[in-house]
């Protein structure tokens, strides 16, 4: 009788065990839950960012794309006009030993007008 009272003792102290252990693990298990809910949302607001983030780069290097044709193309339009400058700029001594030529034979033409002029008068 005796044992079977210890043995019902040590039953009950064993159960009693058990559902102590059994309460820790479904705290665990609930804190562990509610642990995996907030990575879980921290991950799915993490990805929202990342996507907003991918956007608007995409958009910075679309406007960046466009700028930078912008300026080829200017740059191109100035490269074309200091070339005609340039071409301009050399031709100006020809012209300008053209325009001395001229002038010399103005002169003597000139100079042979008064001769006649004199000769007639």
């Amino acid at each position: 009788r005796r044992a079977i009272e210890k043995n019902d003792e040590e039953g009950e102290r064993r159960m009693a065990e058990l559902i102590e252990e059994n309460e820790t693990l479904k705290n665990d298990l609930e804190r562990r839950t509610s642990d995996a809910e907030i990575l879980l949302n921290a991950n799915i607001k993490h990805q929202s960012t990342n996507e907003a983030l991918k956007a608007e780069h995409a958009m910075a290097i679309e406007g960046l794309e466009e700028r930078l044709a912008r300026a080829k193309a200017n740059s191109a339009t100035l490269l074309g006009e200091l070339r005609d400058a340039t071409v301009e700029s050399e031709a100006c001594p020809l012209l300008e030993e053209r325009v001395n030529e001229l002038l010399e034979e103005l002169r003597r033409r000139d100079l042979e007008v008064e001769c006649l002029r004199g000769e007639n008068a």
